[in-house]
């Protein structure tokens, strides 16, 4: 069975570890940890190093919020203009259905089964007949 060994203080052999610092991972004694709001070090070095990575990630992750504010507004005027495009195109299928692809006559009687069962639209039809 292995047994469970504590090592030793990374500066002070005598001595057991009781955290080992953030940065470096070395072993240190109660003697020796410097503590701070973000964790244990051996030195002021690591606690700068770990500061100034806190730092860091904080300004990525700013980055990264406008970064996806951005791609939002993109998606939503990407959605306003295929929207749009879509709707010049039905119009544009429906205007050569109506002009082109339906004989006169039947444009006729179209126009007036609809102007009997839906009356308020006889200005659109007028509009669409061209009168």
């Amino acid at each position: 069975m292995a047994e469970n060994k504590v090592s030793a203080c990374f500066f002070h052999d005598e001595k057991p570890s009781v955290v080992r610092c953030n940065v470096c991972m070395k072993p240190l004694c109660e003697n020796c940890v410097l503590r701070s709001g973000n964790g244990s070090y051996c030195s002021r070095t690591c606690a700068n190093n770990a500061e100034k990575a806190v730092e860091h990630i904080n300004e990525l992750n700013e980055v990264n919020a406008r970064a996806d504010e951005i791609e939002k507004k993109q998606r939503t005027q990407s959605f306003i203009i295929n929207s749009i495009i879509l709707f010049v195109i039905f119009l544009l299928f429906f205007m050569a259905w109506r002009f082109y692809w339906i004989p006169l006559a039947m444009q006729k009687q179209i126009a007036a089964s609809v102007h009997k069962s839906v009356p308020f639209l006889d200005f659109v039809i007028k509009f669409l007949m061209g009168k």
